[in-house]
C-alpha cells in the first residue's frame, strides 16, 4: 500500500540555469490550474503545502535521493531504480487533481544517457492505470511519447523525435473533463501537439476501482517498464 506524506522544504530564488545530463532532471517550474485554482512554482516555499511524493512502509528514499536546494529554484528528481508500477518509493512528485477540468505544465532540463532514462509529466490513478508523459533516448535519438500504463505492460500512443539541444523542453497536459491533450515545446517556442483526445475515463474511479483519486506531476526513472 502506498501511503502519500508531506514534509518542509526551504527554496532559494532563481539564480540562474543548470543543465544536467543523465541521472537527474531539473524542473524549472510545475503549474497546476483548475477552476480559478492555481497551484504556486518551486521558486517559493509555499510550493511545498500543495505537492505530495510516494512512500512505501514509510521510507524517506525521495528525500535522500531528490533534493529542491541543489540547483536554487529548481527542483531536481535523481533518475530512481523504481518505476511507477512498483509498491516502492519512486522519483515523484505531484498534485492530487481537484478539478475534472485542468492544465498542468513544467518546464524540464533534462538528457538521457541510456534508453531508461526517462523524466516527464505522470498522471497516476494507480500501479496499473497512469499516462506517462516521458522524455527519454532510442537508438541515440532524444523522443517525447506519451505512454499508457497497464497491468499488462506499456502501450506508446505517440512519440516525436527532438532535437538533443532543445533544453529546456516544457510539458503540458490539458483537460476538457472527458478527454487529456498532451503538448511540448522548447524553451520560448509555440506549444505542439503530441497526442489529442486521449481517454480521460481510463484514469477514472470506476475504470480503476480505486476512491484515492488521480494524482497529476514530476517523475524520473532509470529503470524500463
Amino acid at each position: 500500500m502506498i501511503r502519500l506524506m508531506k514534509k518542509k522544504i526551504s527554496i532559494s530564488a532563481i539564480s540562474g540555469v543548470v543543465l544536467l545530463s543523465g541521472i537527474s532532471a531539473s524542473f524549472f517550474s510545475c503549474q497546476l490550474k483548475g477552476r480559478g485554482v492555481s497551484v504556486p512554482d518551486f521558486v517559493t516555499d509555499s510550493f511545498v503545502a500543495h505537492f505530495d511524493y510516494f512512500s512505501y512502509k514509510g521510507d524517506d528514499d525521495f528525500y535522500k535521493n531528490n533534493l529542491m536546494t541543489e540547483d536554487p529554484g529548481f527542483l531536481t528528481l535523481k533518475c530512481a531504480d523504481v518505476t511507477s508500477t512498483e509498491l516502492k518509493s519512486p522519483a515523484f512528485i505531484g498534485r492530487r487533481l481537484q478539478h475534472h477540468k485542468f492544465e498542468c505544465t513544467t518546464s524540464m532540463y533534462f538528457k538521457p544517457q541510456s534508453d531508461t532514462e526517462a523524466a516527464g509529466l505522470l498522471l497516476f490513478k494507480d500501479e496499473r492505470h497512469q499516462y506517462f508523459m516521458a522524455v527519454g533516448k532510442t537508438e541515440g535519438q532524444i523522443h517525447i511519447s506519451l505512454k499508457r500504463i497497464k497491468a499488462e505492460g506499456v502501450e506508446v500512443l505517440a512519440s516525436q523525435v527532438v532535437s538533443d539541444d532543445e533544453n529546456p523542453l516544457n510539458l503540458k497536459i490539458s483537460s476538457n473533463g472527458k478527454e487529456f491533450s498532451f503538448y511540448f515545446s522548447p524553451k520560448n517556442g509555440k506549444w505542439k501537439l503530441l497526442a489529442n483526445k486521449v481517454d480521460a475515463y481510463y484514469l477514472s474511479t470506476v475504470q480503476s476501482y480505486g476512491f484515492t483519486g488521480t494524482v497529476v506531476g514530476l517523475y524520473a526513472s532509470k529503470k524500463a517498464y
